[in-house]
């Protein structure tokens, strides 16, 4: 019987660098250098594997069956990974309101929407992203 060894950190890298393959940024760079950002805020690893997946559910075709089952993500960091996903057609406030349900995907979040914002231009988008951190900080 073969022994499922939890997934770290170097294999949800490897895993998020193929699911984002061949997406871009709103500047044009690889997609991937965003969920990266995100997980080098990060020194505690359960934190920087939900940080470099935090997008894989919503942005690929990635389901939450494959990251238990054949990756092996354990059912934690799972569920943090699903709180920080927004459902398609889900309203942004109750989106935000899902992320601060969980610790890590609210950390995830904060550092997700300090990225985005250091690249963003002015904007309803940079409006919507300072409320969403000013209500996952307080």
């Amino acid at each position: 019987m073969k022994e499922n060894k939890e997934m770290n950190f170097k294999e949800a890298l490897e895993l998020a660098t193929k699911y984002h393959k061949g997406q871009k940024r709103w500047g044009g760079e690889e997609y991937i250098t965003h969920p990266i950002a995100v997980a080098d805020r990060f020194e505690h690893e359960d934190y920087k594997i939900v940080a470099i997946l935090h997008d894989i559910l919503e942005d690929t075709k990635m389901t939450v069956f494959e990251l238990i089952d054949t990756h092996n993500l354990n059912s934690f960091l799972c569920l943090s990974v699903v709180a920080i996903t927004k459902r398609k057609g889900q309203n942004y406030l109750d989106y935000i309101l899902q992320v601060k349900r969980s610790e890590i995907a609210t950390a995830v979040k904060i550092e997700d929407l300090k990225h985005n914002l250091s690249d963003l231009k002015d904007g309803s988008m940079k409006d919507k992203y300072i409320l969403a951190l000013y209500i996952l900080k307080n």
